[in-house]
């Protein structure tokens, strides 16, 4: 009876600290500056007409995620030539709101903005592997090349991830992969400069084991370029399963 007790008051204690956090700190929309959302009792730094204007990729192909007519179905590139991983789930489509975020979070070191795209994706996410038999292994985090990670000051994937990943209680494997290459920026590449830019740039490390059922982690799938090559080297080393998640999925011109 006084474990429970003690357990009650601490959660009753932790409330009181969340809700003076919320009074002295109130959240603050990342995209407006509109006042931020409270939701059961977590604040969310997006208000409520930014978080309904973020366009869900709802009907997504489930080996790639480009944008379909219809939900459930699989592309017919996919369906010619299937990737080398298994499924693709993005939530998101890379557009104003997201696209926003994400480029900030890249480019202008703003890692609040990591947390509220976890927050975001766990909201996605969790909902969709609530149907899923068996979770993956481990995540692997898209590596970044050790000279462009001095540069950033960190890795986009991994901090993004992170939220997700406690929830789902699955481990991150952020040092499996080394990627070899400080390769080009993939920005301006077409789609075959990409391929030929990223062939070869990933190696599993001397000495770690791969497991079985592994998912990779992306910012953003724009080609499925660098997901693809990463997958090829997780299934060269043993893996059975490499599915990929992403934040967003970039729709193919036109769409």
């Amino acid at each position: 009876m006084a474990l429970l007790y003690r357990l009650l008051w601490k959660k009753g204690l932790v409330r009181l600290q969340q809700k003076l956090l919320r009074t002295i700190y109130p959240p603050v929309c990342l995209l407006c500056g509109d006042d931020g959302m409270v939701i059961d009792g977590d604040v969310r730094d997006l208000c409520e007409s930014c978080h309904e204007a973020l366009q869900l990729n709802e009907q997504g192909c489930l080996r790639c995620g480009i944008p379909l007519q219809q939900a459930g179905g699989v592309c017919g590139s996919c369906l010619k030539k299937p990737p080398p991983f298994d499924s693709l789930l993005t939530p998101y489509l890379y557009r104003e709101g997201i696209k926003d975020l994400l480029i900030a979070l890249k480019f202008n070191q703003k890692l609040s903005h990591a947390r509220l795209l976890g927050e975001l994706m766990s909201e996605r996410f969790t909902d969709h592997l609530a149907t899923v038999d068996v979770l993956p292994d481990a995540i692997v985090p898209v590596p970044l090349h050790a000279k462009r990670q001095r540069e950033r000051g960190y890795n986009q994937s991994l901090e993004l991830i992170r939220p997700l990943a406690k929830r789902l209680k699955i481990p991150i494997n952020h040092r499996l992969v080394v990627r070899k290459m400080a390769t080009t920026k993939q920005t301006k590449l077409s789609a075959d400069e990409r391929r030929r830019n990223l062939k070869g740039a990933f190696a599993v490390r001397d000495g770690f084991r791969v497991p079985r059922h592994l998912v990779i982690f992306d910012d953003v799938v724009t080609t499925g370029t660098t997901v693809t090559e990463l997958a090829k080297t997780l299934k060269r080393a043993g893996a059975e399963r490499v599915d990929v998640w992403a934040v967003a999925r970039v729709p193919k011109p036109g769409n």
